[in-house]
């Protein structure tokens, strides 16, 4: 029970800071993005990938010229944010036939109402950001099934019951 107590309070958390995020303003949103894309090529730069290996170059005010963006750090964010929300959504549940299907409605319907909420942080909604959610919310259900799978294999070896 208290596992189960645990699990929620992270899926709680997960998704305030998920939706929390969606209510930034753009320029704070943007400002924090940055910042976690400084540090993010800051450890790329000492592992030998180079200063601006998390760097996306686009030309958002049209003049010519790549401007530096955080624009792949704020898709991975999407993609990490989920593959929690699926991870925490699909523990959260049993075995039964379904319930991995279940996990990933849950959290096609957060992503849809995490893209409307951007709505009134005068962001705008993005159907591509959909989808990145819904891929890493999969990523993060597969991830508890393959662990499940290999847990039960594991167990069944050793002639135990197999763990939930």
């Amino acid at each position: 029970m208290a596992r189960k107590r645990i699990l929620i309070l992270c899926l709680i958390l997960n998704l305030l800071f998920i939706w929390g995020n969606s209510l930034l303003p753009r320029e704070v949103s943007a400002r924090l993005s940055d910042r976690v894309m400084d540090v993010m090529n800051a450890a790329a730069e000492k592992l030998g990938l180079g200063p601006d290996f998390f760097t996306f170059h686009t030309d958002e005010d049209g003049d010519g010229e790549p401007d530096r963006t955080s624009l792949l750090v704020r898709k991975l964010a999407h993609i990490t944010e989920f593959a929690c929300l699926g991870a925490l959504l699909r523990l959260l549940t049993d075995e039964r036939e379904g319930a991995a299907a279940l996990s990933a409605l849950y959290a096609a319907g957060t992503a849809a109402s995490d893209e409307a909420l951007q709505l009134l942080s005068h962001r705008g909604a993005q159907l591509r950001d959909v989808l990145l959610d819904c891929a890493g919310a999969a990523l993060g259900i597969f991830l508890v099934a393959a662990v499940r799978r290999a847990r039960r294999g594991s167990a069944s070896e050793r002639g135990e019951n197999p763990p939930v």
